[in-house]
């Protein structure tokens, strides 16, 4: 009321164009709230707005993002440790489970030697030296059970460890889980002096010696 020029014309809400002028909706991916001659906004990235003079956009469902200006609930898609049709809804790969990309790729299973260990993961982990996995889809790997080991990354099974004497003169380190016990030299061996046997147990640096000449060796300590 009172109005007594043309320019007192504003376009609403959703539309935009000068005050007393041709007043023009608003496209798909765009919003415009006040009543006047300001330009339509185009939407953030996690909205769209699919309808033409959109006075505000809506938010993409959760776990999903979308473009800037997209005009669609189709341009939402799901993260990446996210699976869904685009648009949503978008659930969390299971733990086992992982998706790299955005969209609507199912989520994949974790292979033999490597873990997801919660939801919505985006990649496998592998399985450390002294763990292994053989079965695909899991949650966690396994340690390696007593006397077997594996110094590998992304292990599928673990191997026996060797308990045999070494040759004389040596010992066996002891067998992690993530160690091999290899065989290494006896260090205790006095000078003037030949080593006779293996570490005895077979993991003891404790090999038996005896002079070279002959004669029984006498500790001057005992």
């Amino acid at each position: 009321p009172g109005s007594d020029n043309i320019t007192d014309c504003r376009c609403n809400a959703g539309y935009s164009g000068p005050d007393g002028g041709a007043c023009v909706a608003c496209q798909l991916g765009y919003f415009k709230r006040p009543v006047g001659s300001a330009e339509c906004v185009i939407c953030s990235p996690g909205e769209y707005a699919d309808q033409l003079a959109s006075v505000n956009c809506t938010n993409c469902t959760d776990n999903a993002h979308s473009l800037p200006g997209s005009g669609d609930i189709t341009d939402c898609w799901c993260n990446a440790g996210y699976t869904g049709p685009d648009g949503g809804p978008c659930p969390a790969c299971v733990p086992g489970e992982y998706k790299p990309l955005n969209g609507s790729a199912n989520c994949s299973i974790c292979l033999e030697g490597r873990y997801s260990p919660a939801p919505a993961q985006t990649a496998c982990q592998i399985c450390t030296p002294g763990f292994f996995q053989n079965f695909t889809g899991q949650s966690a790997c396994t340690e390696c059970p007593y006397l077997w080991f594996t110094e590998r990354n992304e292990t599928v099974l673990c191997e026996p460890c060797n308990i045999t004497q070494c040759e004389i003169g040596e010992y066996r380190l002891p067998c992690y889980r993530w160690q091999h016990g290899e065989c290494t030299s006896c260090d205790k061996k006095p000078v003037g002096t030949e080593y006779t046997h293996p570490g005895d147990p077979y993991d003891q640096n404790n090999c038996r010696f005896r002079c070279t000449s002959g004669d029984l060796f006498s500790d001057p300590d005992t």
